[in-house]
């Protein structure tokens, strides 16, 4: 990944510069940070999603599904009603090869709201920040955990 993440996303592959991102807003921002990704790539994803599940891309299946197809397993339990900060400590911790995360904040059926945890690699030594638009998030509570592990394979304790 590059050091700078927020001038990539903004600048190099024309993010909305938009603090208020909705539930599919929020999922594209979260794939593009994880997985690299220019903003219209990752729509695309989400509406390949939506055209195998024959539904709105809106919906948080579709986004799920979305993941899914982009390697991201769920992690049942790992997160619900836990603080984000406290999440990045424990990838601090537990992580030091660049696992790429992603929480749900909003625990409903329809509305959802991604951010992604991503690893930063500087002086040699890997440690986890939270990449979204906005900083109130860190103080957020996560609902669910989605972890693209690094060799692909899903990890999860619960499997889903």
């Amino acid at each position: 990944m590059k050091d700078d993440i927020n001038t990539r996303f903004i600048d190099t592959n024309c993010h909305p510069n938009n603090c208020q991102l909705d539930s599919v807003g929020s999922a594209l921002h979260s794939l593009c940070v994880a997985k690299n990704l220019s903003w219209v790539d990752s729509y695309g994803e989400l509406i390949k999603a939506s055209g195998e599940l024959g539904q709105m891309p809106q919906y948080k299946k579709t986004i799920c599904a979305m993941l899914t197809n982009n390697g991201f397993y769920q992690q049942p339990g790992s997160a619900t009603h836990r603080s984000v900060s406290e999440i990045i400590d424990e990838c601090n911790d537990c992580f030091s090869d660049g696992e790429v995360i992603i929480l749900n904040l909003k625990n409903s059926k329809s509305y959802v709201y991604f951010v992604p945890i991503v690893p930063i690699c500087e002086n040699g030594s890997t440690h986890y920040v939270l990449q979204c638009p906005s900083s109130r998030c860190l103080y957020s509570t996560a609902y669910e955990m989605w972890i693209a592990w690094k060799d692909g394979q899903d990890h999860s304790v619960k499997k889903r």
